[in-house]
């Protein structure tokens, strides 16, 4: 017989299908209570669990990001509310989403970021899959999006002086990094900035360009890291901006990036179709124009959240 999660509310969970599972005994699966659906996600480390709960503290509740309506402390459990889908599988199985959907899906999760960047934290692990989605269908079978969250902080960090800061070691998914979190040394607010303007790409259809096959990263002697530098270099640049390398405090990262950059100039002159300001217009005109922004490769010449929310593109009709 499956025993009973028992919250700090004093309400009971009935644990049910995992959803994932790690080898460090960490899972997430849902979960029941009464008619609600839950899911809870087993930390198994009391440090992690005391990460969370600072970040709680400081946000309190949250309409746009993915906050725990109840905890159990002693075994480091979470519990939040259940949603029908993650945006990576959302975008997949719902390949012609409505444009109402789509931009109330971004303004959603622009709106998470900056109720983060105003309490002094950044993500550091934006991607679709760490965005939830709930979505019905009305009388007329159109999808209508009803809540999207922001979750998953388990990478997040709080900044110091509220600008930047030295982290060493790569975090997050290596497709959705920023040039300066793939050489492991900085972070900025404005590195989250880098990862919502690819998830604007995906959002709009251009997820084939965006996620490599699987067999991309099968390359004798070259990281994943490497190779993503490279496609994004071809994307966004191809040139490294001097600022950024100015900031590098890695030999070998410096060397590396200059290497991807002309590889990626090769790339770019044999398939002038590789770059961003190509195959973006199919994005339109004024969000092109957006994402150009948020995906430059010098962090400090990206726009703030605060000037994202502000840019025409959310008043236009689509």
């Amino acid at each position: 017989m499956v025993s009973t999660i028992l919250g700090k509310s004093g309400r009971q969970y009935l644990p049910g299908e995992i959803f994932a599972a790690r080898p460090d005994r960490r899972k997430v699966l849902k979960a029941s209570s009464g008619n609600e659906s839950y899911v809870l996600k087993y930390l198994r480390d009391q440090e992690k669990f005391k990460h969370f709960q600072s970040i709680a503290a400081d946000v309190g509740e949250s309409r746009f990001l993915r906050m725990p309506v109840d905890v159990n402390e002693q075994e480091a459990i979470l519990v939040y509310p259940y949603f029908k889908d993650t945006l990576l599988e959302f975008v997949k199985t719902q390949p012609d989403l409505p444009a109402d959907a789509s931009k109330k899906i971004l303004r959603c999760v622009a709106e998470a970021i900056q109720e983060l960047h105003s309490k002094g934290w950044i993500h550091l692990d934006i991607k679709p899959d760490n965005i939830i989605v709930n979505w019905i269908r009305d009388e007329n079978e159109q999808i209508v999006v009803t809540d999207v969250v922001l979750g998953d902080f388990e990478n997040a960090w709080k900044l110091e002086n509220g600008v930047t800061n030295y982290y060493r070691g790569s975090v997050g998914n290596v497709i959705w990094r920023s040039l300066e979190m793939q050489t492991g040394q900085l972070v900025y607010s404005a590195s989250d900035i880098y990862a919502y303007g690819l998830v604007c790409i995906y959002v709009y259809g251009g997820g084939d360009f965006l996620i490599p096959e699987r067999d991309h990263f099968l390359h004798p002697g070259i990281v994943p890291e490497q190779i993503m530098v490279i496609r994004h270099l071809s994307f966004f640049g191809p040139s490294v901006p001097q600022e950024f390398i100015s900031k590098v405090y890695n030999e070998k990262w410096c060397k590396a990036l200059q290497t991807a950059s002309k590889l990626a100039e090769t790339i770019i002159k044999d398939d002038p179709g590789r770059s961003f300001n190509y195959w973006g217009e199919g994005l339109g005109k004024s969000l092109h124009q957006l994402v150009s922004t948020m995906t430059n490769l010098n962090p400090l010449a990206r726009p703030t959240i605060d000037e994202v929310l502000a840019h025409p593109w959310w008043l236009e009709e689509d």
